[in-house]
């Protein structure tokens, strides 16, 4: 199949699952069919790949088709990042003002970090990082500690799937290196891109954790190497971000041990 079907194939499955969505009943195939002005053997290709996805259901008995859980799942998944953008705010606010450096609030996608909210400090050097774009866990301080406490059997399988490219000459990309990096990271309770990901840059970052515990995001400090160096990072900056983690980790629910 060509570029030009493959997107008119999923064009129709998207009007399809709309108009599954959209309806006040479940459908049949034939409605369906008919509401699209579709070829009915067009209609049921495109409702099986959905169903087999999981976005879509058939009734057994009735053959009518409803919504899968699996929008649910994605609603769910949205939703929680809204939420965790609203929550967070304030607090990377917060860490801006008294750190003066960019800030980023960063989720894990399989081997790569989204970033879904940042904070511009007032100083003159800027980074390239834009909310909605990726970049590679393995080289960056958030997706680190996103990875070290993933559970060890997934984080194993997806570092030996992953591309491990080399951003930098300091980019890790040995895997037995790597895994011992993660677990001085997962140790330390915070990761440090030590000019890895991007020339001249260093970062910071420190993990995010819902009600049950689990980390789900985390925050970033990232400037220019001469002002970003290890001893501040060490001495202040890394104290600075797991403070900021934690207040937003408490307001998702998180009970942090005491010492």
């Amino acid at each position: 199949m060509d570029a030009k079907n493959q997107i008119n194939s999923v064009a129709k499955a998207l009007s399809v699952l709309e108009i599954i969505g959209k309806s006040e009943k479940e459908l049949t195939l034939t409605e369906i069919a008919r509401i699209l002005d579709m070829h009915k053997s067009t209609v049921f290709r495109l409702l099986s790949t959905l169903e087999n996805n999981g976005f879509i259901t058939r009734d057994n008995i009735s053959g009518k088709y409803k919504l899968g859980l699996k929008i649910l799942q994605l609603a769910g998944e949205l939703l929680e990042n809204i939420d965790l953008r609203k929550i967070a705010r304030p607090v990377l606010e917060r860490l801006v003002e008294d750190c003066n450096e960019t800030v980023h609030l960063v989720v894990l996608d399989k081997n790569y970090i989204i970033y879904i909210d940042k904070v511009e400090s007032c100083n003159t050097i800027r980074l390239y990082s834009r909310i909605g774009v990726q970049g590679f866990a393995h080289s960056t301080s958030a997706g680190k500690i996103m990875l070290a406490f993933l559970p060890e059997r997934r984080l194993k399988n997806l570092i030996l799937e992953a591309e491990l490219p080399k951003r930098t000459p300091n980019t890790i990309i040995d895997y037995e290196v790597l895994m011992e990096h993660l677990a001085m990271v997962r140790k330390k309770g915070y990761a440090v891109d030590d000019i890895e990901n991007e020339a001249g840059v260093r970062c910071v970052a420190a993990p995010v954790r819902n009600h049950l515990g689990q980390v789900v995001a985390a925050v970033s400090i990232a400037g220019p190497s001469e002002r970003m160096t290890i001893d501040r990072i060490e001495n202040s900056l890394c104290h600075k971000v797991m403070e900021a983690t934690e207040k937003i980790s408490r307001l998702l629910g998180y009970s942090v041990p005491t010492n």
